[in-house]
């Protein structure tokens, strides 16, 4: 088991006294590990441990926490993130709703009304996934221009903040940096993989040659001045 990570240095945001002492990390861990054998509600349970290292011990934490449970990185900040998206106890209101049908509505501000429907319907997760994406943007004009500008502010924000002095990020680290850079890492891993899930990769040509049979196709042989046909050109291999 790897070291056990240090305390948050804020302690505006927790007082010293909340942080677990080494036992109850080896007691995270184990029941971390415990909860990926389990089934649906070993989801919940990772993504509720997770949230309490977050809680307990220093930025980065959750990373030490996945690594140690044996879990991908981005899978427990998933589940931590759908955790924290519900109330506690909400989902014991859908006894016959899946960790997937939570997941799909959590970024909604009517989640539950949409877990609800799902319920009530007996739908799948794709079901609710077209039925809740679909009904949102019928409702509303399109958000893209705003999500658009937004984004860009983020990344000249991201800028400036690259641009501060050794001294000026490093405090910036220590009040507020680190957490907030954590919940922007766990928003684009959740976004990228709905992009996976949802965008189809496009056929895209090698530069100017065509793959036809996973062979690059050439120039056709040309006829020499004696009548006699050169042999086809032979292209460089795109090593892209």
């Amino acid at each position: 088991m790897s070291a056990i990570p240090l305390e948050r240095d804020s302690s505006a945001a927790r007082s010293r006294s909340a942080a677990p002492a080494p036992k109850d990390w080896g007691r995270l861990v184990a029941e971390g590990r415990a909860a990926r054998a389990q089934a649906d509600g070993g989801r919940w349970r990772i993504g509720h441990l997770a949230d309490m290292v977050e809680h307990r011990y220093r930025s980065r934490a959750v990373q030490q926490f996945a690594d140690d449970i044996g879990e991908s990185y981005s899978t427990v900040r998933r589940f931590r993130w759908v955790v924290t998206r519900y109330e506690p106890g909400v989902r014991f209101r859908f006894p016959g709703l899946a960790f997937s049908h939570f997941q799909a509505v959590a970024g909604l501000p009517d989640r539950v009304a949409w877990l609800e429907r799902a319920e009530l319907g007996c739908w799948s997760v794709d079901r609710l996934v077209q039925e809740s994406r679909g009904r949102t943007e019928d409702a509303s004009a399109s958000p893209m221009p705003r999500l658009r500008a937004a984004l860009g502010g983020a990344v000249r924000s991201l800028s400036d903040v690259e641009a501060l002095d050794d001294k000026a990020l490093a405090r910036a680290a220590r009040e507020w940096l680190g957490e907030t850079l954590d919940e922007l890492e766990e928003r684009v891993v959740s976004v990228r993989e709905r992009l996976s899930a949802v965008v189809k990769p496009k056929t895209t040509s090698l530069n100017r040659y065509k793959v036809t049979g996973g062979k690059t196709k050439g120039r056709a042989a040309q006829p020499a001045a004696n009548g006699k046909a050169k042999p086809a050109q032979k292209l460089p291999v795109n090593p892209f």
